[in-house]
């Protein structure tokens, strides 16, 4: 949507950008598969998966985001892309619970979702509960003053819908358009195929 609200019946979060990762914990082993092609991403983040493992509960399913930050502090997807050693430092934030103790909670309403996972949930270095608040304006104007990418919007009464995109759940962040030159392409894979990535210019003022 063009811009965040303060309407009852929804809450706000920080959009993050990182990796979009489902975590399944079993009696102490850890599972993060990415929400798109489930790719198995533990191996790169044992020290989170090493948190994980101390969750209370012997099963949960988590929904959430692993977040690397800049030297400024700031979300770098740059940083999470790189592979580098700060990796180790990538927080899991966690924003929804799917599974909890052999309970499904994917029909339950999102309100009792982050209750459950507010109150289950035991936070770590690592493992951190996203923030969360009805105040979609504020909370817009504060993440984007931070340098996060925006805000997500979630319908309270909403049910958790997996694999598809849903009007329960609106993106907001601002958008910048520009006149670019395509000097060349690579071919994507999979989920990004046929096209992976740009090579792009533009002319400055000299015509250059």
């Amino acid at each position: 949507v063009d811009k965040a609200f303060d309407t009852p019946g929804w809450v706000w979060e920080p959009k993050l950008d990182g990796y979009r990762v489902l975590a399944f914990i079993d009696h102490g082993n850890v599972t993060l598969r990415s929400r798109r092609g489930g790719l198995e991403l533990g191996t790169d983040f044992p020290k989170l998966c090493g948190e994980l493992a101390q969750q209370s509960a012997a099963t949960m399913i988590i929904d959430g985001e692993i977040v690397a930050f800049d030297a400024d502090g700031k979300p770098s997807f740059n940083a999470m892309q790189n592979r580098t050693a700060l990796n180790e430092r990538a927080v899991f934030y966690c924003f929804d619970l799917l599974h909890f103790a052999g309970v499904d909670l994917r029909k339950s309403s999102y309100r009792d979702r982050r209750r459950y996972l507010a109150q289950c949930l035991l936070p770590s270095p690592l493992v951190q509960l996203v923030h969360a608040t009805e105040d979609g304006i504020a909370l817009s104007a504060a993440a984007l003053s931070a340098g996060f990418e925006g805000v997500v919007g979630k319908r309270m009464d909403s049910r958790y819908e997996a694999g598809r995109r849903s009007t329960s759940w609106v993106k907001v962040k601002p958008t910048m358009s520009a006149d670019f030159v395509v000097g060349g392409y690579t071919k994507g894979q999979g989920a990004r195929s046929p096209l992976g990535a740009l090579l792009v210019g533009y002319w400055d003022d000299e015509g250059l």
